[in-house]
């Protein structure tokens, strides 16, 4: 490989100099022992990352006290890793011909020795403030974070530098929707080992593997079903292992395909690169980089302001220290904008601190909302606001684009229409109706036990999960979209037109097929999956299994109670659903079933009397 790139995930290796070296030292050193010395640098780079990916883990899941003897094992075990980092990056400026243009073209490196160095520096001053003013049974927490932040730059380098390998390899062997759903099932995977571990459960001994897993996957797809109460059952290292979980479904669900595009450009085909190009909705590859900084940047934002907000706005545990409270504020601002419906209190939002909280609710329904419009809707409204707050003339890209206008217009008809739905059944309460035609698509929070609701109010819950939320974002469902383009096309046919113009642009047959086989594929799979249900667990009633099977694949997370009752296999079959709705059925599908195209022969008409 020519040129500044180098084919290993680390900084080396480097080409022949064409100059003559800068720093004296290089002039004794050929450029081929210097490239097989970077070499071994990045591999030994790469496994003092993995050991500290094991000294975390070790501490997060079987760590006890903070005196402990593998306690020091471990803290002696993280410094030599910050050694080695800091001396591995000034060998390489020791060695390489011109030291300040290696450090300003390998940034993430330059930083990562910067920070080694700063923690090592201010270990002892950062250890003698925690134990000075953190209480006895908090301290080894406290350690523990200062330990990860210490080690975040070797852990973030050895991930990147695995997933750079194994998106390249996993591209020879597999399409990208095809690795796109086995990230999915290898994080619920690695989630389920984390919760089994010890520290993770106030009684490990009674947690078992399948509702670490229902847990797990739970997390991942941002559903919010249990079978098992999170209070009780977790300890706040658990609490935590869930909401990274979270996370990692909501921003890694978000993001996930503008990173394996970026990580996958040098070494995809051209039709794995075209294919990423259009499901990220961007016009080339190189704005892939950007939407990543950009997505996050949104993610953090929104939920440190709405972490801020509702710090504030919970009275209700004001007794609690303050570190709880701020935890409190955090998991549920991840929990709500990340479309979750996870809470660390065991009726929900239906607890009496918060169920008549409209100002805490108020700040949950805005982050399920903009978490559930997807971040093209995001990034494109960004865009338009911009434009207009600087009174520009707004280009082609700074508009409101077609797909934001139909996510935009359909939410808004859902929500308001559910809530005018759901007044006419409870017409003395206009929050709880707003509340739950807002979290009913896609986040499964609830203000009241909703096992109380009639049937008619069941059934209207059970169409709002069907439809879910947006594409792009972190809601299951059949998506918003489906729904508009299928009902759109519905009413070009009875006025008899060929072509489906939305705001003067016309959808293409291929979005139209798409909508429809997604909304096709749902029923049937939801109509097998409520039959098996009722079969494995006759008891089961049907409007219990319509609503558990529905709510699963929704990713919605609301439940008429039936969740902790259900048998290990029914808990597998849920376990499938959440995976199916949180990846997509049509994109599920067409991995699975994706071949290469025919050849273009065309074949004669049949006809067809409908």
């Amino acid at each position: 490989m020519s040129g500044n790139h180098s084919p290993h995930p680390l900084p080396g290796p480097f080409p022949a100099r064409r100059h003559p070296p800068m720093n004296p030292i290089a002039r004794w050193i050929r450029a081929e022992t210097e490239e097989r010395f970077f070499r071994l640098l990045d591999r030994l780079l790469f496994a003092a990352g993995l050991l500290s990916l094991a000294v975390l883990l070790r501490e997060l899941g079987w760590g006890g006290t903070s005196g402990g003897r593998y306690w020091q094992w471990s803290l002696l075990a993280a410094k030599a890793i910050l050694i080695f980092v800091a001396v591995q990056g000034l060998a390489r400026y020791a060695i390489h011909a011109r030291p300040w243009i290696y450090a300003w073209r390998h940034k993430g490196h330059s930083a990562m020795v910067l920070l080694a160095l700063a923690a090592l520096a201010g270990e002892s001053t950062a250890t003698r403030y925690l134990h000075a003013h953190v209480p006895p049974e908090q301290l080894r927490l406290a350690l523990l974070g200062f330990l990860a932040l210490s080690q975040l730059p070797v852990l973030a380098a050895t991930l990147l530098a695995f997933a750079r390998q194994s998106t390249s390899l996993g591209f020879r062997f597999f399409n990208a929707g095809q690795i796109f759903v086995l990230t999915f099932v290898l994080a619920a995977a690695l989630g389920a080992l984390l919760l089994k571990t010890p520290n993770a459960t106030r009684d490990p001994a009674s947690f078992t593997w399948m509702q670490a897993a229902f847990t797990s996957t739970s997390a991942v797809c941002v559903t919010g079903l249990t079978v098992v109460d999170v209070e009780a059952v977790f300890t706040p290292v658990g609490q935590f292992i869930i909401m990274l979980l979270i996370q990692a479904g909501g921003l890694g669900i978000m993001t996930l395909t503008y990173l394996l595009g970026l990580l996958a450009a040098g070494g995809a085909s051209l039709r794995n690169r075209y294919a990423m190009q259009s499901l990220l909705d961007e016009r080339s590859l190189g704005e892939v980089s950007s939407a990543i900084v950009q997505v996050a940047a949104f993610t953090f934002a929104i939920e440190a302001a709405g972490a801020f907000f509702l710090f504030h706005f919970h009275q209700g545990i004001a007794h609690l220290p303050w570190d709880e409270r701020a935890f409190s504020a955090v998991f549920h601002a991840v929990s709500a904008f990340c479309n979750a419906g996870f809470s660390l209190h065991s009726a929900g939002m239906a607890h009496p601190s918060l169920a008549a909280n409209n100002s805490y609710l108020f700040v949950i329904m805005a982050l399920v909302t903009l978490g559930g419009l997807g971040f093209p809707v995001l990034r494109n409204l960004w865009a338009w606001a911009l434009a207009r707050w600087k009174g520009l003339p707004a280009p082609e890209s700074n508009r409101l684009s077609v797909h934001s206008k139909i996510v935009l217009i359909t939410s808004l008809a859902l929500t308001t229409g559910g809530a005018a739905a759901f007044l006419l059944e409870s017409p003395q309460n206009v929050m709880d109706a707003l509340f739950l035609s807002v979290s009913a698509r896609t986040a499964g929070f609830n203000t009241f036990d909703i096992s109380t609701l009639n049937l008619y109010a069941v059934g209207l819950l059970v169409l709002l999960m069907f439809v879910g939320g947006s594409p792009g974002g972190t809601a299951g469902g059949v998506r918003t979209t489906s729904i508009a383009i299928l009902l759109l096309d519905v009413w070009r046919v009875l006025r008899g037109r060929q072509s489906q113009i939305v705001f003067g642009r016309k959808i293409s047959r291929q979005v139209r097929d798409r909508a429809l086989a997604a909304v096709v594929l749902s029923l049937l799979l939801l109509g097998f999956s409520i039959g098996l249900m009722r079969w494995l667990q006759p008891e089961i009633p049907a409007h219990s299994a319509i609503f558990e099977c529905t709510s699963a694949f929704g990713t919605v997370g609301l439940t008429l109670g039936l969740t902790p009752s259900l048998s290990p296999p029914n808990q597998a079959l849920v376990i499938f659903l959440m995976l199916t709705g949180r990846i997509g059925i049509l994109l599920l599908a067409t991995s699975l079933l994706q071949r290469p195209d025919p050849a273009r022969i065309d074949h004669p008409r049949g006809v067809l009397q409908i």
